[in-house]
């Protein structure tokens, strides 16, 4: 062969296409007006001013002082003025990201909760009768 680049080019063009992950559309979720939503707001308790200056010299952050409590009733007030349904702060009730983290995932193509996170998701369906997104 004359050119070993094109020939290496459409080989790679052909194994990248069987390197694709399958995503399952999201399902349409219809939020009841009785129904809880779980929140966990991943947000500074104040928030910072970060400014890039024209050198690095003029560069700074500047935490902004006060009783701001963004990862708290802020984002929780929000979201159940947009929805109208009552909201529960799964941080104030001991969550943490590091649990929530990857609790659904693609099953036979499918989201689905992961086996390994049944445990946390029958946690959230007990007391606030909560769905994981899947």
């Amino acid at each position: 062969m004359k050119n070993p680049s094109v020939a290496m080019a459409a080989l790679l063009l052909l194994v990248s296409g069987c390197a694709t992950w399958f995503l399952p559309k999201q399902p349409a979720v219809a939020v009841r007006k009785d129904q809880p939503i779980g929140v966990y707001a991943v947000l500074d308790e104040t928030p910072v001013h970060s400014h890039v200056g024209t050198t690095v010299f003029n560069n700074f952050r500047r935490p902004y002082p006060g009783g701001w409590d963004l990862s708290g009733y802020a984002v929780r007030a929000e979201v159940a003025r947009q929805i109208g349904a009552p909201v529960v702060d799964l941080r104030a009730e001991g969550m943490t990201g590091e649990q929530l983290q990857g609790l659904v995932d693609v099953q036979n193509q499918q989201w689905a909760v992961k086996p390994e996170k049944q445990a946390l998701a029958n946690r959230l369906r007990q007391p606030w009768n909560l769905t994981p997104w899947c």
